[in-house]
């Protein structure tokens, strides 16, 4: 065997290896986009809706005594450092 046939083998070698991953990833890709539109096809729509009608977020909360010490205490070691 000479030089050229061997750089021709791994040539060839190498454009069906790049042409098989290739063609794998399309594949891949259009299985997917045909799953996705499948599903949201055949799935119910979902709508996001609160457990409760008030807005849980704007209410404060209330800390007792102890934590409220506890919390200062512990900034106040921190900023002792």
């Amino acid at each position: 065997m000479n030089q050229q046939t061997l750089f021709d083998q791994g040539f060839d070698m190498m454009v069906l290896g790049m042409g098989t991953v290739f063609a794998f990833l399309i594949t891949m890709v259009l299985v997917v986009v045909l799953m996705s539109r499948t599903i949201s096809r055949f799935a119910p729509n979902v709508t996001n809706v609160p457990a409760s009608g008030k807005d849980n977020a704007a209410q404060p909360q209330q800390v007792d005594a102890l934590t409220a010490k506890i919390i200062k205490a512990a900034i106040d070691k921190h900023r002792a450092r």
